[in-house]
């Protein structure tokens, strides 16, 4: 992990960005970038998804050069990274560049003797998860009290994960995987 960090951090530097200096993470105050390190790298070390380190050292590397991301929300976002699972950033990434077309799923999942959608069970618990977490949400204008189908968006909590996670590394096969799954439940 430490490796990645330092290497993600060289390549920045070569590029000629330089590190932040407005004394919320800077290395003038590292105490706070010491503090969101360690929990950064005590989730790599807990982690067993291996593709999710590249998550968390993308979230270090541009604390380190991001002014806007202040303190608290570094540690908000370490802690929502840990929870997600590799599956839900392919999501996230998946949402960033359309909405997701998994509204309306709360009724379809309630038919119980459809084979196909017991094979999907677990995508759908992780979609909902997204929606409880406000990092998805219903993209129709209005409120609903959700009965709504229609797709689901990045909120502005998802934009922000998607932005400072660098998401938009991931693979286009890995999304392309997930949204065939996505279009077996429409179609079930």
């Amino acid at each position: 992990g430490v490796q990645i960090i330092s290497n993600k951090i060289g390549l920045i530097i070569r590029s000629g960005k330089s590190f932040r200096m407005d004394g919320e993470m800077s290395p003038i105050n590292g105490e706070q970038a010491q503090q969101v390190l360690e929990g950064i790298l005590q989730n790599i070390a807990d982690e067993f998804e291996k593709k999710k380190i590249e998550a968390h050292a993308n979230l270090f590397t541009n604390l380190c050069f991001d002014e806007r991301i202040v303190f608290e929300q570094a540690m908000c976002l370490t802690r929502v990274l840990k929870q997600l699972s590799y599956r839900q950033l392919i999501l996230i990434a998946i949402s960033h560049d359309n909405p997701l077309q998994a509204g309306g799923w709360q009724f379809k999942f309630k038919d119980s003797g459809n084979p196909i959608l017991k094979n999907y069970s677990d995508l759908h618990s992780e979609i909902q998860n997204l929606e409880q977490m406000r990092i998805l949400e219903d993209s129709s204008i209005g409120v609903t009290l959700g009965g709504s189908s229609a797709p689901l968006r990045l909120s502005l909590f998802g934009q922000t994960i998607y932005e400072e996670l660098d998401l938009d590394s991931i693979s286009e096969e890995e999304k392309r995987l997930i949204l065939q799954m996505i279009t077996r439940v429409n179609n079930a």
